[in-house]
């Protein structure tokens, strides 16, 4: 009970390209047979005390962008077809629509 114990708090891995972002961890009311303690909760806690703490997420991995599986193809002959497989970098929060076009119709169309 004198011994201060860790709570770990972790970023969630989400997919999707975040901004610097601040949150609120609190206590909840606590659950105990010690009447002391059974309810207690941040608007209880005595002045000084740490009921709830800030906590900023700084480097989200996660980055908006386009993948391609090939950024130089070649295709060889009249009729002939070469394909590139595209994906999004992150987890978009809304639809994402991608258009292509040749910047030269006579000799290569999408």
């Amino acid at each position: 009970w004198a011994v201060p114990q860790t709570v770990r708090v972790a970023a969630v891995d989400d997919d999707i390209d975040n901004e610097v972002t601040t949150v609120r961890v609190a206590l909840l009311p606590i659950a105990s047979a010690d009447t002391a303690y059974d309810g207690l909760h941040a608007a209880a806690c005595i002045a000084g005390s740490v009921c709830a703490v800030e906590v900023t997420r700084l480097d989200d991995h996660d980055a908006a962008g386009v993948l391609y599986s090939h950024l130089d193809i070649h295709v060889h002959g009249f009729d002939a077809v070469a394909n590139v497989a595209v994906r999004l970098r992150s987890a978009p929060t809304a639809a994402v629509a991608l258009a292509f076009v040749s910047n030269d119709t006579g000799v290569a169309v999408v």
